[in-house]
């Protein structure tokens, strides 16, 4: 054994592998009684793909070791034998080798993170999401926070550019003003070029908020005339999407839904059985559905039938009117109706006669009005009816109120004495001949699926539907 150790190690190999340790730890202990005492903090950067051989130069070049053989020495005998992970790390020239070594083993303190031009608030996000492990919520959360943050700077800019491009008035402007929340939205983010693309530093523990602070202040030195640069880099299309978006928002428009009809019965009158049940219908929308009868009729003598316009109200007060339809004297409730306001239908679905499919439909004038509130917390809603009355002038009804006719009333039944047993679906539906302008029609429609047994008069709801919800 001592002949084989002979002949591998000869005396000189043995000499320089000795001179080679000595002159290390002389080196290392030199760099650390000759280091510089600065302790000014600087950020030392590792790229993906720094060797240890690439990051001891860096280290030398940067003033923050003196020799790259004590960093060696360094890494392989005091080492914990961690890669040194990409990113950024706070150093001083004045730390030892082995606190270095030790401020490389920890997490770095930055990430370096690149972002592509042309991409959208959710993109930028989730790539900020990849690099810092944020939690689902910074995720989600992010665009709203670097929108709000670029609203709060720039606010005043915007008033002036988007009433001046849309000759807005006060109104409008107000309402813009109040809609900020929206923009960030991509369709609306016009916002959405104020960043400048390329690798960032960002502190690896850094809240959505401070990521977004970053990207701005970037922008802002790269470009700091704000005015010149907004009318540069703010998109013209999401733009034209808010301004589109502030003309709806300052329309009041109705949105009428159907509730399914209720209180479904049987009932006998004068050897005929009919099925008789309440409708009732509200309005979900910001506005009142306000039908208005054409003045030039006014002082008319006589129950005659008068076209009636639906007024839509803006916000500033304005209104625009279209043309509608009728109010007419309906007998059996001795008071004015607005024509083709819904249509009943009843349809057989699964019954026990193979010879019987009749399908009932009838349609149905409407006193409109406020009988009782169903949502009085909803926007434009009052605590008390603002249409009351069935009269030839003016019907209505306001947000967050419904209007009903119940089981009880005259017209509200189908007669079906002939009908067999089995199931049926009863339905209503508001506005059939598009008589008056919404948001939507989708929820107009509302039904339930019944099980009809006239013979022995019982009837029973299996399932309720609504429409647009």
């Amino acid at each position: 054994m001592h002949v084989i150790v002979k002949r591998i190690f000869s005396k000189g190999v043995i000499i320089i592998i000795v001179a080679a340790i000595l002159l290390s730890a002389t080196v290392y202990v030199w760099q650390t009684y000759l280091m510089d005492t600065s302790t000014v903090e600087q950020v030392f950067r590792v790229e993906q793909g720094d060797t240890l051989h690439t990051i001891a130069n860096k280290l030398k070049q940067e003033g923050l070791i003196k020799f790259r053989t004590g960093f060696y020495f360094s890494y392989y005998v005091f080492g914990r034998g961690k890669p040194i992970t990409p990113g950024g790390y706070k150093l001083q020239p004045s730390m030892s080798l082995r606190d270095i070594l030790y401020t490389f083993e920890e997490k770095p303190w930055a990430r370096y993170i690149t972002i592509p031009p042309n991409i959208s608030k959710e993109k930028i996000a989730q790539i900020f999401a990849d690099a810092l492990s944020w939690d689902e919520l910074d995720r989600q959360f992010f665009a709203t926070t670097y929108g709000g943050m670029q609203w709060q700077r720039y606010h005043d800019y915007m008033e002036k550019i988007f009433s001046t491009t849309y000759e807005w008035k006060k109104t409008k402007t107000e309402t813009f003003l109040t809609l900020s929340a929206l923009y960030y939205d991509d369709q609306y983010d016009f916002f959405k070029n104020l960043y400048v693309p390329g690798t960032y530093e960002i502190p690896i523990d850094a809240s959505r908020a401070q990521v977004a602070g970053v990207l701005i202040e970037y922008f802002v030195k790269q470009y700091p005339d704000e005015e010149a640069s907004l009318t540069r880099f703010l998109d013209s299309d999401s733009m034209d999407n808010v301004a589109n978006l502030i003309e709806k928002e300052m329309v009041l428009m109705p949105d009428i839904v159907a509730i399914p009809p209720q209180d479904i019965v049987v009932k006998r009158v004068d050897g005929a059985s009919y099925l008789q049940f309440t409708t009732s219908y509200w309005n979900k929308g910001r506005g009142p559905l306000e039908l208005i009868a054409d003045p030039k009729t006014k002082d008319l003598p006589g129950d005659l039938d008068r076209k009636v316009y639906q007024r839509i109200y803006q916000l500033d007060g304005d209104y625009t009117e279209r043309l509608a339809g009728v109010f007419l004297w309906h007998s059996p409730h001795r008071h004015y109706h607005f024509t083709d306001f819904a249509v009943y239908t009843l349809e057989p679905v699964e019954i026990d006669s193979a010879e019987y499919a009749e399908k009932q439909s009838l349609k149905s004038t409407f006193c409109v009005r406020d009988s009782e509130p169903v949502d009085l917390t909803h926007p434009g809603a009052n605590k008390s009816a603002s249409y009351k009355v069935c009269g030839k002038e003016r019907q209505g009804i306001s947000p967050g109120w419904a209007d009903s006719y119940y089981y009880t009333y005259v017209d509200q039944k189908f007669d079906v004495s002939n009908a067999p047993k089995g199931t049926y679906r009863l339905s209503i539906k508001i506005n059939p001949k598009d008589r008056f302008d919404e948001i939507t029609k989708d929820n107009n429609i509302g039904e339930v699926l019944i099980k009809l047994d006239v013979k022995n008069g019982k009837v029973e709801v299996l399932e309720e539907k609504q429409y647009g919800f």
